[in-house]
């Protein structure tokens, strides 16, 4: 019992509204009443204690659907207090899937935090992401159909975008698709040789129909062009995700990323949203290789 003393925050944060002359974002909802919200709260305390978790959860659920989600009259971190309650009474009544789902808006896991769970203070923060990983295997074995599930795996994936890459304009050709080096070259992504064609992208060279990476420079009022073999893991040539398009950026050590636009991209071929894409690229000695991956992508 020593994980339900710790992550329960009912007894810790106190019920708070708005302060008196302040403005409301919505108007008043009287399902939020204080008095109907410590009631519903101490209703979920001792069914809580009485190990009544589905009353427990029962006891949140109309607060949070009538006032958390709307945002009607409590302060966020009433709000979160409530949310992450709901949360862990459901983890407890067998529904990790749903205290997923309640705590989704909050990201807890999130690198990059939310301005929900920003808005928390830190006992708060720490206890919803205790819950969080708690609820963590209410994702094992769900179809890939599941919008929460989909959406958690996604956000993970994102979680693991190598930072510190930024977009360098590249002077003489334009776009997302051509960074600028340190000396003053680019890299870019060239037309493709061929058309996309769906129905016939399976029988095509993929080194045709994708992009093809370049080494571009200026010389003497010229442009040199210099193609570059595509490293065969990337997703540059897969038939799934080279349609898309696709961002180039640099570091300050000179690696290059290439990210689709969109990321998750949507499948060229089946239109499904797939895994979070970054391939990381090291130009050296007019060689173009793969430094590092995130996600495998789709070959045919």
């Amino acid at each position: 019992m020593k994980d339900l003393m710790l992550c329960t925050v009912l007894a810790c944060v106190t019920l708070a509204l708005v302060p008196c002359g302040a403005r409301a974002a919505t108007p008043h909802d009287p399902r939020c009443d204080a008095q109907l919200v410590t009631a519903a709260r101490a209703a979920f305390k001792a069914a809580y204690a009485a190990g009544k978790f589905d009353d427990a959860a029962n006891a949140l659920g109309p607060v949070y659907t009538d006032c958390v989600i709307p945002h009607h009259d409590l302060t966020p971190e009433t709000a979160g207090a409530i949310t992450n309650d709901l949360a862990l009474a459901l983890h407890r009544a067998g529904e990790d899937h749903e205290c997923l789902e309640v705590l989704e808006t909050y990201w807890p896991n999130n690198r990059a935090p939310t301005p929900e769970f920003a808005r928390l203070s830190a006992g708060l923060r720490r206890a919803m992401k205790f819950n969080w990983h708690l609820c963590r295997p209410g994702c094992q074995g769900t179809p890939d159909y599941d919008a929460v599930c989909q959406s958690i795996a996604t956000q993970e994936q994102a979680e693991q975008l190598v930072p510190g890459f930024r977009h360098v304009a590249c002077p003489f050709v334009k776009g997302q698709s051509a960074v600028a080096l340190a000396d003053g070259s680019c890299v870019a992504l060239l037309a493709p040789r061929k058309s996309f064609e769906i129905p016939t992208a399976e029988q095509e060279d993929p080194h045709d129909i994708c992009p093809t990476p370049a080494h571009i420079t200026r010389k003497g009022g010229r442009t040199i062009i210099v193609s570059l073999h595509t490293p065969a893991h990337s997703f540059l040539l897969s038939l799934e995700h080279c349609c898309d398009k696709i961002d180039l950026a640099i570091d300050s050590s000179g690696q290059i990323s290439a990210e689709p636009h969109d990321n998750p991209p949507e499948g060229c071929l089946f239109g499904h949203r797939t895994a979070v894409m970054q391939d990381i690229f090291r130009l050296e000695g007019g060689k173009l290789s793969l430094v590092k991956q995130l996600a495998e992508p789709w070959f045919k």
